[in-house]
């Protein structure tokens, strides 16, 4: 979850840096760092997605997901190019900068003391069982670590 948090400031602080560039090289040089936060943010979401869910609902919980992700567009897209034409193209991108830092604050807010975003020990992945270490290539696809303190075999 810290790398979504992270990714989404991060991405904010780029298009809002990016909306104020004096002029055109140095706003080209700051789509990099911009596209590079908001590919970052993507995919770490898709992958927190993808772990936290349970298996059974995975599938359900991608589609509903992916709706959210692509229909955000249809909305936001035409409030974006409304900005944009009757206060400039640099407003657009601070109104859309805007939403990213309004959703990390909305985060830190939120926040509770025994939230695991705040935790800043390392996790570390169990070891598969002994018997998958001499079969590794087949246990790896088979092996799934513990969640909820309970390690398991898939058959199969």
């Amino acid at each position: 979850m810290r790398k979504v948090v992270t990714g989404a400031v991060v991405f904010g602080a780029a298009e809002i840096a990016a909306a104020l560039a004096p002029d055109y090289p140095v706003f080209l040089a700051l789509l990099v760092p911009t596209g590079f936060a908001l590919m970052t943010t993507n995919a770490a979401v898709s992958g927190y997605v993808q772990v936290e869910v349970d298996e059974a609902m995975r599938g359900r919980v991608m589609a509903v997901y992916t709706v959210i992700a692509t229909g955000g567009t249809p909305i936001g897209g035409p409030v974006i190019g409304w900005v944009s034409q009757h206060a400039g193209v640099r407003w657009g991108l601070g109104v859309g900068a805007s939403v990213s830092i309004a959703a990390w604050l909305a985060r830190r807010l939120a926040q509770t003391p025994g939230d695991p975003a705040l935790v800043t020990e390392p996790v570390h992945e169990p070891a598969p069982p002994p018997h998958c270490r001499r079969r590794w290539n087949r246990c790896l696809i088979n092996w799934r670590a513990p969640r909820s303190g309970r390690g398991r075999m898939r058959t199969g």
